[in-house]
């Protein structure tokens, strides 16, 4: 039984090596992985990240293709909320705002919440922001950002005092400087 067992490790460990060796040429950076990967594996994950990475690299002519390939795999939160930065990248805030308000109806996405909510204010749609981080403060109450936009949102309303209450929680939770200039902003009228 040993001996078998040697035998075994003996012949699987060089080809788990030889096998390590050739993905690790697959390994340029992170765009060449996943293209290569896509071209073997369909999978909405692999295609998300794909045009993600290709957003960030400022191809968005060639984002596009592989963001809706994921969509029509498998939709998701966050491959909804992906095509809807890429909307926003390309500058079609109507687009932008459809597939990250799915998204948000999807689940839940700190991220969709967030972008909905910064592309509201960007359009001075302070109502619909303030509704959107209403919501996601109820749903993600730890997040200093969001609380933070909310405040944002109420100072541009009009609303000080939900402006500084805001704040308040933002800075609270996370006290960093721009949290912190805020809430004494406010707090110094």
């Amino acid at each position: 039984l040993k001996v078998s067992l040697l035998l075994l490790i003996l012949i699987i460990l060089p080809l788990l090596s030889i096998r390590t060796f050739v993905r690790l040429g697959d390994w340029k950076n992170s765009l060449t992985l996943y293209k290569h990967d896509r071209e073997v594996t369909e999978s909405y994950l692999l295609e998300n990240a794909y045009g993600y990475e290709l957003m960030q690299r400022n191809d968005i002519l060639h984002a596009y293709p592989p963001l809706v390939r994921s969509i029509q795999l498998f939709e998701t939160t966050n491959n909804t909320n992906t095509l809807g930065v890429y909307y926003f990248t390309a500058h079609k805030i109507p687009e932008a705002i459809k597939w990250m308000d799915r998204s948000t109806e999807m689940g839940d996405n700190f991220l969709s919440y967030s972008n909905l909510a910064r592309i509201y204010l960007q359009e001075k749609s302070y109502d619909k922001a303030q509704e959107v981080l209403e919501t996601a403060t109820q749903k993600f109450p730890q997040s200093d950002a969001l609380w933070y936009l909310l405040a944002l949102t109420y100072y541009q309303r009009g609303d000080t005092v939900g402006a500084l209450i805001a704040s308040e929680k933002a800075y609270t939770l996370s006290p960093t400087p721009d949290n912190y200039y805020m809430y004494n902003q406010l707090r110094i009228g």
